[in-house]
């Protein structure tokens, strides 16, 4: 894999008291050594140091691949819970 193994995407929202993890990201081949909770809290600090008090991020429900465990372990907690529906159309 000459690709990145990991990212997080963050951002500050136009209040500036508040930012979103939009996205965290690690390659299957390299999940569960630490990596991720290494760039989330990387990216915690970074937002807390450009004034950010409170961070928010939306996961699934189920935990298949540890997302929701690992958000927990490094101080989040659920909300609320969303339900989205999906129809194709012929």
């Amino acid at each position: 894999n000459n690709g990145p193994i990991a990212f997080v995407a963050a951002s500050v929202r136009d209040d500036s008291k508040s930012g979103v993890i939009q996205e965290l990201s690690v390659h299957p081949g390299n999940r569960r050594n630490g990596l991720g909770g290494r760039l989330l809290e990387r990216a915690l600090g970074q937002l807390q140091q450009r004034g950010v008090q409170f961070v928010s991020l939306v996961t699934d429900r189920d935990d298949v691949s540890g997302a929701r465990t690992l958000y927990e372990s490094v101080g989040f907690r659920e909300k609320d819970v969303h339900i989205r529906y999906r129809r194709l159309l012929p």
